[in-house]
This record gives C-alpha cells, sequence and structure tokens, in this order.
C-alpha cells in the first residue's frame, strides 16, 4: 500500500491549465473549506455561472508530505 502510494504522488498530473481571470469574472466566495476556497463566477462568452473550487497550494502539498 505504502509503495502505491508513493507511485501514485510520483506521476504528475496530465492536466491542462486554465487561466480563470481571462475565462472567468469572479463574483464573490460562496465558501471554503480546510483545503480550498469556492467562488461564484461567470463565463462572458456563455452567460453561465460557474462554482470554481480552487485549492489551497501549500495545504495541498502538506498533505501529499504526509502520505510519503
Amino acid at each position: 500500500m505504502l509503495e502505491f502510494l508513493k507511485n501514485l504522488f510520483k506521476k504528475t498530473p496530465k492536466v491542462e491549465k486554465v487561466d480563470l481571470a481571462s475565462r472567468f469574472e469572479l463574483i464573490g466566495r460562496v465558501g471554503q473549506g480546510s483545503m480550498s476556497k469556492v467562488w461564484r463566477a461567470r463565463d462572458p462568452s456563455t452567460d453561465r455561472m460557474y462554482a470554481i473550487k480552487v485549492l489551497d497550494r501549500e495545504k495541498t502539498r502538506k498533505l501529499e508530505e504526509r502520505f510519503l
């Protein structure tokens, strides 16, 4: 199990980065938890509303370190 977790965190996720500021208008914060904040946002190109969850980089890094 420990080896599985080590290998899991070694892998770099292949996630396309999104520049939130260029795509969405942040309206306001909806809420927050221990590791993230959730923002209400609008996509001007579609005029649709979204909830965007943004992870706290430092706290998620500490979580990874706990399992290694």
